[in-house]
């Protein structure tokens, strides 16, 4: 009797440091995976600084003056007066869908969204229509 309770226990004991050894291995791939990604984000972090400092340094407005200056005469750059200032009531309306299709054939009209239709299990929980 105690042969098999010493043969049944050392075979859970080997059980056990299989399994804690395949997990030590998965969790030490996982940190790796970790450090690969922080390290990536320190590496875009680092990039938006770059890319937020070289923003200011473009969007200077002495900077951009003295480009429009340089560059007044190619680019029929001038200031814009209060004229050219339109209310909201100058803005077109939105056009009228346009009916698509082949000629002959006459017109499809242009897709919509099709309206939701009620499941008969879904009415059977009492949930209405399904999503």
């Amino acid at each position: 009797m105690t042969r098999r309770v010493t043969i049944a226990a050392l075979a859970v004991v080997g059980l056990l440091s299989t399994g804690l050894y395949f997990l030590e291995n998965e969790v030490k791939q996982m940190e790796r995976q970790l450090a690969r990604l922080d390290h990536g984000l320190r590496q875009d972090r680092q990039a938006i600084r770059v890319l937020r400092a070289e923003w200011s340094y473009l969007t200077t407005p002495d900077r951009l003056q003295a480009l429009a200056a340089r560059h007044r005469g190619a680019l029929d750059l001038s200031p814009v007066s209060p004229v050219q200032i339109a209310g909201l009531g100058a803005v077109p309306a939105r056009p009228a869908p346009v009916a698509v299709g082949r000629s002959g054939d006459g017109a499809w009209p242009v897709p919509t969204v099709k309206p939701m239709v009620p499941r008969p299990w879904a009415a059977a929980r009492g949930q209405g229509r399904a999503p």
